[in-house]
């Protein structure tokens, strides 16, 4: 049996920190897909523009 870490989570607002930021993130991410816990996860783009919205 392996030995298992458990951390538990803590609710942290990117708003109120300004060093950890939407780019911060997505770097983080970028680094290491692991730390989302999806499993095997190969990263693609980072972001992918949605274009301007729907209108009618």
């Amino acid at each position: 049996m392996s030995n298992l870490t458990y951390a538990k989570h803590e609710h942290l607002s990117l708003k109120s920190h300004q060093e950890f930021g939407e780019k911060w993130l997505q770097e983080r991410i970028a680094f290491d897909p692991g730390i989302l816990g999806l499993g095997e996860v190969i990263l693609i783009q980072r972001e992918r523009s949605q274009g301007a919205g729907w209108s009618s």
